[in-house]
């Protein structure tokens, strides 16, 4: 996920207008600055495909002011499950069949070997 800025602002003036970022989210983190960034690694299989936390902005004044919002993140798909061969080489062994019986003798010295990798 690419970081995000959120951004909230306060009609007071110098300090009481300066705002600070809060979320009490266990998958997401907040800067006090509104950078928004995962806590740990997101999961697709998660209901819906969806995150939702609370952002709680603060302002510095004497009496603080809060403000809060919503925030909802939907996970897209990546493949994260690859499929896995069972081993690393597989080896099979195929006949160059000409079909005619009298050379049934030929054929056997004469078998392929062909190799997966």
């Amino acid at each position: 996920m690419a970081e995000r800025i959120m951004s909230a602002s306060d009609c007071d003036s110098g300090s009481n207008a300066e705002v600070t970022y809060y979320t009490l989210s266990p998958d997401f983190s907040i800067s006090p600055h509104g950078t928004v960034f995962p806590a740990r690694a997101l999961d697709y299989e998660r209901p819906n495909h969806l995150y939702e936390f609370v952002v709680m902005a603060v302002d510095k004044g004497a009496a603080p002011h809060t403000g809060t919002a919503t925030v909802r993140v939907r996970v897209v798909n990546v493949n994260d499950e690859a499929p896995e061969f069972s081993q690393p080489v597989y080896t099979l062994r195929l006949s160059s069949s000409r079909g005619e019986e009298e050379e049934e003798e030929e054929e056997e010295e004469t078998r392929s070997r062909l190799t997966l990798v």
